[in-house]
């Protein structure tokens, strides 16, 4: 049975007519480390031996992210593509793939990750990943139709049996079954678009992190702080109110990344070949902004930044300056909030790191304390 939808995302790539898996390795794409597979167009019969065959070819570490760009296809096709997924422990995400472009210098093309779509039944192959994240991408999902249109006195009892083993497949891929209840609420001509904060209660993506957002004292300051943990270590999230001359107020945000990737590679420099300190050079690069069903990514102004950002025994760290057209942007987002550092200079692996903390919990904090800053 196939899982067909009628509606298209504009100013979205298009995707193939068959899914087609394309491999890259740690160089290709900018800003992501590792290998990634790059799954792209309709989920039909054969997808998942046509991957099975790449990865017996070029085995992959477990954690190698697919990112999937897919209106739909075979819903049967797409729970063997999801097992397959989580027998070789990759993660998921949405995505497709910008053009390639040559890197300056070097023998191979890079590629961005901009937005790309999982509907329908690429819905359920994304569940394989052992670890899932929405990216850029939009998530949807809806009822199960025959487009050709035809009388079928034996589609009710094939719905059922489909039924049954979606609903095994959920459970068993830890999502919460009432994701099949977002299936009904849209026909089969439409297409239910889950916002962020409704797939992480659906656990259809995985927490990459837990943030504790709290208000404290600190060297006769008051500031909320949200401090957030995840698999690399504690990053902080924080917001202050200085004082500027003539009694003004500023409101300013600190966000301080942790990244043990960079600390071991400045440690290897030091260590292993005498070197001092590696030159590299470390920008604010975006802010992030989760409200709804996609994240944003919004460019810092020089302005915005509040001194040279600091490199310190692996901890990265960068004051802002709260505009008022950040603070917009603060008022908007809904679910997430971050910010992106961008290290030039260092090797591909470590060129860039985010701290991005839940804002769902502490977004009326953070509102609340910048309207006593004003």
């Amino acid at each position: 049975m196939s899982l067909v939808i009628a509606v298209v995302a504009a100013d979205l790539p298009a995707a193939a007519e068959i899914m087609t898996f394309d491999v890259r390795g740690n160089q290709q794409i900018r800003d992501e480390p590792g290998w990634s597979v790059l799954a792209e167009g309709r989920i039909d019969v054969g997808a998942t031996e046509r991957l099975r065959t790449k990865l017996n070819v070029q085995p992959l570490p477990p954690g190698t992210i697919v990112y999937f760009h897919s209106p739909g296809g075979s819903l049967s096709e797409a729970l063997r593509l999801g097992g397959l997924i989580r027998e070789r422990k990759l993660n998921t995400s949405i995505g497709a793939a910008s053009p390639s472009q040559r890197i300056p210098g070097q023998p191979f093309h890079w590629i961005d990750i901009q937005q790309g779509i999982c509907f329908s039944a690429c819905a359920f192959a994304f569940l394989g990943g052992v670890e899932r994240f929405a990216g850029k991408g939009l998530y949807g999902v809806h009822r199960f139709f025959d487009p050709s249109g035809r009388p079928d006195p034996d589609a009710m009892d094939r719905a059922q049996i489909m039924s049954a083993a979606l609903l095994e497949f959920v459970r068993g891929m830890g999502a919460d079954p009432a994701l099949l209840s977002e299936m009904v609420k849209q026909g089969g001509a439409g297409m239910n678009i889950l916002a962020l904060d409704r797939l992480d209660a659906l656990r259809v993506t995985t927490p990459f992190s837990q943030t504790r957002w709290e208000i404290v004292a600190e060297n006769g300051a008051i500031v909320a702080r949200g401090v957030i943990q995840d698999r690399d270590g504690r990053h902080v999230m924080e917001f202050g109110c200085r004082t500027l001359s003539l009694g003004r107020k500023e409101l300013t945000m600190r966000a301080s990344h942790f990244s043990r990737r960079l600390q071991e590679y400045v440690a290897h420099e030091i260590t292993s070949k005498g070197l001092p300190l590696p030159a590299f050079r470390i920008r604010t690069k975006t802010l992030l902004v989760a409200s709804g069903v996609v994240f944003q990514e919004f460019p810092l102004e020089d302005d915005a930044i509040i001194g040279a950002p600091q490199y310190h025994q692996g901890q990265l760290t960068a004051v802002i300056r709260v505009t008022p057209r950040i603070l917009s942007f603060l008022e908007t987002a809904t679910h997430r909030v971050g910010v992106t550092f961008s290290i030039e200079g260092a090797p591909w692996h470590i060129s860039s790191a985010s701290v991005i903390g839940d804002y769902t919990n502490g977004r009326k904090m953070v509102l609340d304390f910048a309207k006593t800053c004003s």
